[in-house]
């Protein structure tokens, strides 16, 4: 008889807590993140306000601005179209993809989650087969048993320009943490690989903030993006029509991107950010 794995075990016991009781799921998740329950009816901390959206079920209202194509139309009905990286194609499944007509450098994602990229910096090293496996994989995953806004949306693929800062490796990420329309920090994700990635966050000033747990924090100095006070300006205004949104950008120096908007990051815990640093957020 073959062994179940404790992988398919732990899956199976918390789709049935989730099933049985939302409110626990949630409640055990931050108490095992931070050593206590949470407040979901009168949240006083950015975990509590990101989980208390999931638990209400507000969080699906916002499964089109989760979407990573149908956003688009919203960037542009804001404005925005201009910050938008181009798409080469878009597509239901790998079967349809034509990988001739890419460019030389491109980015392969889904729209309906996190991860699961292929990114190609030169045509010459591409392996169609790779590609089509992690984009396989990615289409048949559903992400976050909490995080039901993904759920929502119907699986597309789509290739979009890849975004190269000259460095060589991955770029900077510049994730805006917004509620109520005002930034509470800027989460940098640096030193970004397949397996690992290191944070730091500012304020607005881009002053250091000291939010970031230990195992987490780079020792990079990053220096203040020079399209700082162009992302500030669109963050606040995107956040403004929600009541907590993480907004992404890209800064290239010469171009800014706008990414993707997460409403539940890290499942609503959040567990890159001390406990002190959600609760000052929560103010």
């Amino acid at each position: 008889m073959r062994l179940i794995s404790k992988a398919i075990l732990k899956s199976l016991l918390e789709k049935t807590v989730w099933k049985l009781s939302p409110f626990l799921f949630i409640s055990l998740n931050y108490f095992r993140s931070r050593g206590n329950f949470p407040n979901l009816k009168n949240p006083k901390n950015l975990s509590e306000i990101i989980l208390s959206t999931i638990y209400s079920g507000k969080v699906n209202e916002y499964s089109d601005f989760a979407d990573k194509i149908k956003v688009r139309e919203y960037y542009k009905k804001w404005g925005y179209e201009n910050y938008l990286p181009q798409i080469h194609g878009i597509w239901n499944n790998t079967d349809e993809i034509n990988f001739d007509e890419f460019p030389e450098a491109f980015a392969l994602k889904t729209n309906h989650g996190c991860g699961h990229h292929y990114i190609c910096k030169d045509k010459k090293q591409l392996n169609i087969k790779e590609a089509k496996n992690v984009i396989d994989e990615a289409l048949s995953t559903k992400y976050g048993i909490t995080e039901t806004q993904y759920h929502a949306i119907k699986p597309l693929i789509y290739c979009e320009e890849y975004i190269d800062d000259g460095t060589g490796s991955l770029p900077v990420d510049y994730k805006f943490m917004c509620v109520d329309g005002e930034i509470k920090s800027i989460l940098i994700v640096t030193e970004r690989t397949a397996l690992d990635f290191k944070l730091v966050t500012f304020n607005t000033r881009w002053e250091k903030l000291d939010y970031v747990s230990a195992k987490y924090k780079t020792k990079k100095i990053i220096s203040a993006p020079k399209n700082l006070n162009t992302m500030i300006s669109i963050a606040k205004k995107i956040s403004l029509n929600f009541e907590f949104v993480r907004v992404d950008f890209f800064d290239v120096g010469d171009k800014l991107f706008i990414g993707e908007l997460t409403f539940t990051p890290w499942g609503g815990n959040v567990a890159y950010y001390t406990s002190e640093a959600i609760k000052e957020m929560g103010r």
